[in-house]
């Protein structure tokens, strides 16, 4: 029979993954040792791994690491055991020491003006040192990156010398530590500088139109931190405590500038206020007037001057302009019109109206307006210009109209062939009617002998000059008479005596001398043998068949200077001549 040795087991150890051959590996890698036998009667029949401190890891040959831990670096030792034929057991162990490499741990300290978490008032300075707390191998390099990636040191410290608003932000220091292999591990620290400043508050112009609209006024602010509280003020007068000031349908009076005042806490308690004003600017129609030169008593044929005049308007109107009847007769890009009305007309009796253009904030437009009255006075005028004759025998009633218009409604008056005058508050007179600037006046008569001859109506206001008509009231049965011979213009000269000659064709008490008053209104000097004007004179003879009926000035004055009318009443129409008396106030 033969002879078996009986041995212990012979061990090694093999890595595999990323590990070095010392057993140097790096946190976060994976990697495996595994147990191997080279030698052994019997095999074992137990194979164990146990850490450092006793505990077991494994129950088989292979130890893992998925992602190691610096925690896990130490020693780890194999243990095979072989049961021999006695059932007595032996026992080979192999041990293998684990180094992990790990990236740098890292903090910030910051000293001088500025809190431990990098709160500083803007202005200050502080100093940030990067501390590398941890690091296996230790650290070779420290770089300090600012918020855009770019490099603003190599050294641990940094300094920040009175700082600005603009260097908030994020500041990374990046420490480096060589492992094996040739790798590089890298520790990173950020460190938040918040820098903290005054309130600014943004100063503006706020725009609104009166028409009862609201205004918000909101107070809007620069700050680092944002302001605790705001304060709204008036020429110093506290109006509230809000962030938004409200005015309810603003009017003019609200305009000017209003004061908000924003007040931030920093870090360290302290506080800071700012101030910025907005400027509301309330926007209204201009107020408009119209006048008119003359003001009063417009007489027809006159010149008219309009003016138009638009203020107190914010902004003033761009445009504005005069209409008539709907359209534009003048215009202007000023805040003031004149148009002048030559000559009017009593067709140009309406409302004109100024209206000014005002473009608002907005660029809407918006129209402000006022209009006046102009009312055309003008002469009164007869309706018909043809004289009238009526017959009519003694004791019998005739009944004369005359109407006429004008602005203002005319007055009526009667004359009668000796110039009398017949006035609306005798029986015989009555204003039938009135309407619309016209007017209608009846003239009633009871003949008598004396009643024939020539009748006026007078229409008039109080512009010049009057209107006149004629009406003849004849005899019934007079014959129709001829004037053979009618005056001539004659020249006479003050304190001379002068004569106008008039022959008929026959006698008749219906001749008459009349003259024409400035108003164009003929005015009765005799009448048949009567004479109504003591400064006439009358001679009159029959002589081979006709009749002499002359005029006789004894003493010429100035105040006869007219067109003087020979006339005979008994026919339709009334036959009449007529010459001018020249009179001149110095003989040469």
């Amino acid at each position: 029979m033969g002879l078996s040795m009986i041995y212990r087991s012979s061990l090694a150890v093999e890595f595999h993954g990323n590990i070095s051959t010392n057993s140097t590996t790096v946190e976060g890698d994976s990697f495996s040792a595994e147990y191997i036998v080279k030698d052994a009667e019997p095999q074992p029949q137990v194979i164990s791994w146990f850490n450092g401190e006793g505990t077991k890891v494994s129950q088989h040959k292979l130890l893992e690491f998925d992602t190691v831990l610096r925690e896990q670096a130490g020693n780890y030792t194999c243990k095979a055991t072989s049961t021999f034929w006695d059932e007595t057991t032996g026992n080979s162990m192999n041990g293998v020491s684990l180094y992990v490499q790990y990236i740098p741990s890292m903090n910030v300290q910051i000293t001088g003006n500025a809190s431990d978490t990098a709160r500083v008032i803007e202005g200050r300075s502080f100093s940030v040192e990067c501390v590398v707390l941890d690091s296996d191998p230790s650290h070779d390099n420290i770089t300090w990156f600012d918020g855009d990636g770019n490099v603003i040191s190599f050294n641990e410290l940094v300094e920040f010398k009175d700082i600005s608003r603009n260097k908030s932000g994020n500041y990374t220091c990046i420490a480096t530590t060589p492992f094996w292999g040739g790798r590089k591990g890298t520790g990173t620290t950020i460190m938040n500088v918040d820098v903290e400043y005054p309130p600014f508050v943004n100063e503006q112009t706020v725009f609104c139109v009166e028409h009862d609209l609201d205004v918000i006024s909101s107070c809007i602010v620069l700050s680092n931190p944002s302001p605790s509280f705001y304060v709204w003020a008036r020429n110093g007068d506290l109006l509230v405590r809000e962030y938004n000031y409200v005015i309810n349908k603003a009017s003019r009076s609200d305009s000017g500038n209003y004061t908000c005042t924003a007040t931030n806490v920093f870090y360290d308690e302290t506080n800071a206020t700012g101030s910025g004003i907005t400027e509301l600017r309330v926007q209204y129609l201009s107020d408009v007037t119209m006048s008119t030169t003359p003001w009063h008593n417009i007489t027809e044929g006159s010149d008219v001057a309009i003016y138009c005049q638009a203020f107190n308007g914010n902004p003033n109107p761009y445009k504005i302009n005069i209409t008539f009847e709907g359209e534009t007769i003048a215009e202007s890009d000023e805040s003031a019109l004149y148009h002048n009305l030559a000559s009017i007309s009593r067709t140009q009796d309406r409302n004109y109206q100024c209206n000014a253009m005002t473009k608002v904030y907005d660029q809407r437009e918006d129209l402000s307006t006022d209009e006046i009255q102009i009312t055309v006075f003008f002469s009164a005028r007869i309706s018909s210009e043809e004289s009238r004759v009526y017959e009519a025998s003694v004791g019998d009633d005739v009944s004369m109209e005359c109407t006429a218009d004008g602005n203002p409604s005319p007055t009526i008056r009667w004359f009668n062939n000796r110039n009398e005058t017949l006035s609306h508050g005798d029986d015989n007179s009555r204003i039938e009617n009135v309407e619309a600037g016209e007017i209608t006046s009846v003239l009633t008569l009871k003949i008598g002998s004396n009643s024939f001859g020539i009748y006026t109506c007078e229409a008039y206001t109080f512009i010049n000059p009057s209107d006149f008509q004629l009406m003849t009231i004849n005899e019934i049965g007079n014959c129709d008479t001829e004037i053979a011979n009618g005056p001539i213009d004659t020249i006479s000269f003050v304190g001379y005596p002068s004569q106008m000659n008039c022959t008929l064709s026959e006698y008749i008490n219906n001749a008459a001398w009349a003259y024409l008053s400035d108003s164009n209104r003929p005015i009765g000097i005799s009448l048949g043998d009567v004479v109504f004007n003591d400064a006439y004179e009358l001679i009159t003879n029959q002589t081979s068949g006709f009749y002499v009926y002359n005029l006789y000035i004894a003493n010429v004055t100035t105040s006869i200077n007219y067109v003087h009318l020979c006339e005979i009443y008994g026919s339709d129409p009334v036959v009449s001549k007529e010459a001018m008396l020249h009179v001149l106030s110095k003989l040469f």
